[in-house]
């Protein structure tokens, strides 16, 4: 029923309803499932915040450098990136510019001279004191034999003599040993000092590890300061360790020992332990100061694995970024 007012009317009756797109339907389902991924997410995010942490590191295997005590041109260089060395080969020459006595070896001779003579004085004094032990004991064996007192009395005079004898042959042989004893150690570091002034004019230096080369900084005849490497080793089994940092304020409850995480790039998860937490400098060339101090300060960790296994699988991870992972 219509009641009509000049130009407005009232409809009473059922209101009808608007038709629903199905797209509107699928727009409200999306909005809801977003609302709720972000409260799963937050709630997620809240947990893992204060039950867990994680800190980006980087893999170091252990490297060795050799380096050049003295300095000089290179005059020999054995090897080459990738080749194999043993602890104490040689493996570079270094001609250098310091200042060499003269080589004289007379000492060494008069020395050597000087034991051979003394050598056949104690051979002398050995053979002397057996005889003299042989013919008392032949004077002891005749006095058992002995019939006449004067004889006897005569044999045990000469016994006596002779015993005094043996025991000045025991103080001299005992004194000549030590004697000889002493030039041989003298002739020792005589010809060991020889030795240096011959090598006098050169560094050698030796494998410190046996392992491999991966790079060498320079080539034959060049010339090497002081104190600079000339190549790089990797030992034959290496230590593997993470280098992670992260900032003070942070505030990570994390002790030396502690159990923790590695996640390799392979997206695999590694056992490891903390090894050292210690303060350090951010790893940024732009550090911030107020002042003196640092604005933020930051802790450096470092992660090694927890058996020969794990540290076989970091070894093709060397230099590559990880995650630490560990709970709080």
């Amino acid at each position: 029923m219509r009641i009509r007012n000049k130009k407005s009317f009232v409809v009473v009756g059922p209101e009808g309803q608007a038709p629903k797109s199905i797209w509107s339907r699928l727009t409200h389902a999306l909005y809801l499932l977003f609302l709720a991924l972000l409260a799963i997410y937050l709630i997620y995010f809240t947990f893992t915040r204060f039950t867990q942490f994680k800190v980006d590191g980087q893999v170091a295997v252990e490297r060795v450098r050799v380096a050049a005590l003295q300095g000089g041109r290179i005059a020999t260089l054995k090897v080459k990136a990738g080749d194999r060395v043993v602890s104490g080969e040689q493996i570079v020459v270094l001609e250098t510019n310091q200042q060499c006595a003269a080589k004289s070896d007379k000492a060494i001779r008069k020395l050597r001279q000087s034991i051979a003579l003394d050598k056949q004085r104690l051979k002398g004094l050995k053979l002397r004191r057996d005889k003299s032990a042989a013919r008392k004991q032949q004077l002891i064996d005749e006095r058992r034999l002995g019939r006449v007192l004067e004889l006897e009395r005569r044999k045990q005079t000469e016994s006596q003599s002779l015993q005094r004898l043996l025991d000045e042959l025991d103080v001299e042989i005992e004194i000549l040993a030590q004697e000889i004893e002493l030039q041989q150690q003298e002739l020792e570091l005589q010809l060991k000092s020889h030795s240096e002034i011959e090598d006098c004019g050169f560094e050698r230096i030796a494998a410190p590890v046996d392992g491999d080369v991966i790079a060498v900084n320079y080539h034959l005849h060049e010339i090497v300061n002081r104190k600079e490497t000339i190549l790089i080793l990797v030992p034959e089994t290496p230590e593997v360790w993470v280098d992670a940092f992260t900032r003070a304020d942070d505030q990570l409850p994390v002790l030396s020992g502690q159990s923790v995480n590695v996640r390799l790039p392979d997206g695999t998860l590694s056992r490891a332990e903390v090894s050292s937490l210690k303060s350090a400098a951010v790893p940024f060339p732009d550090r911030k100061f107020d002042d003196y101090t640092p604005k933020e300060s930051a802790l450096h960790l470092r992660v090694k694995p927890i058996n020969s296994e794990e540290a076989k699988r970091w070894l093709e991870f060397d230099r590559m970024a990880v995650t630490v992972e560990g709970e709080r």
